[in-house]
């Protein structure tokens, strides 16, 4: 195979799995958007930030301590502030997203059928605008990498929950025939996450769904077994020190490049890394569980010595 057509098939998927963050968040909202609470999920918020807070520290002090990266203050003031110094983009963005949902939420119950579809199509609009015309820059959308893109994702996805949006069959070899035609599109141009062509086939895929009922039932436990894992997957590759470690000393990346079907060897790295660091979300968590049952426990034994016996006869 070629280098040419290998390139090819490498921005192919690309632009096919372009759709998948735009996915992640409004999979968030989907689940949200019914909540009719005005308090903030602090324990949710919390839980997030902790998981982020560990591998943060955790992947520093391995890489610093084994000498894989260079120890800075920089650094180090990123790992102990990873929100507020960005160091992880999509948690940045994501959380601010959460601690907004309450009132959007509220925002949206009093929002009719037709203004709320009005109000998800100037999205799509204004995203077309910014992201694809590269003009009327002032929105915030800009290229999908920020909190507004993410909260114009949630109010597109509330309206798909609360007004039970479905395909039909014509729409759906619509939505179908556009993200091929998107996907193809992606090895030309360069789309963001915002690009309103991503958008509504983030739209089509989500509805495409939305519906689907599993009855395999090995197949359902496996979904349910693994995307409680996807978050930490997340943070594990995508840190700055393991990300630059992972394509170079592990994967050799680079020199990648020019090999024959490179793009099935890109492939089997993507498989291979979601396998590994699946397997370390897991043993975190699993030991995360093992702590908290250690302290449940030591806090019962000490409770149990401050209660007097009870008075004979």
């Amino acid at each position: 195979m070629t280098d040419a057509v290998s390139a090819v098939f490498i921005k192919l998927f690309g632009s096919l799995f372009l759709p998948s963050v735009n996915l992640f968040v409004m999979i968030s909202a989907y689940f949200s958007c019914t909540s009719r609470s005005e308090r903030i999920n602090v324990r949710k918020s919390a839980k997030l930030w902790g998981q982020l807070f560990f591998y943060s520290i955790f992947l520093f002090t391995v890489f610093t301590a084994t000498n894989t990266i260079p120890y800075s203050g920089e650094g180090l003031l990123q790992t102990l502030l990873p929100t507020l110094k960005e160091k992880y983009w999509f948690f940045s963005a994501y959380i601010v997203m959460l601690v907004l949902s309450p009132f959007i939420n509220a925002m949206l119950r009093d929002l009719s059928k037709r203004s709320h579809l009005t109000l998800c199509l100037i999205i799509i609009v204004a995203a077309g605008i910014t992201a694809d015309a590269h003009i009327f820059n002032t929105t915030g959308i800009s290229n999908g990498y920020n909190a507004i893109w993410f909260c114009c994702l949630y109010v597109i996805a509330a309206y798909l929950r609360l007004h039970d949006v479905r395909l039909t069959r014509k729409t759906a070899l619509i939505g179908g025939l556009f993200y091929a035609a998107a996907t193809i599109a992606g090895c030309f141009a360069s789309f963001k996450y915002s690009s309103a062509t991503t958008s509504l086939s983030s739209i089509f895929i989500f509805l495409a769904f939305k519906h689907l009922n599993i009855k395999n039932v090995r197949a359902a436990n496996a979904i349910c077994f693994i995307s409680p894992l996807t978050f930490g997957i997340y943070l594990i590759h995508d840190s700055p020190e393991m990300r630059s470690f992972m394509y170079e000393n592990i994967f050799h990346s680079s020199e990648m490049y020019d090999l024959p079907a490179s793009f099935l060897i890109f492939l089997a790295f993507a498989a291979a890394t979601f396998v590994a660091c699946a397997i370390g979300e897991l043993l975190r968590r699993e030991a995360a569980r093992s702590i908290v049952h250690i302290v449940k426990y030591l806090k019962t034994r000490i409770e149990a010595r401050k209660i007097p016996p009870s008075p004979a006869g």
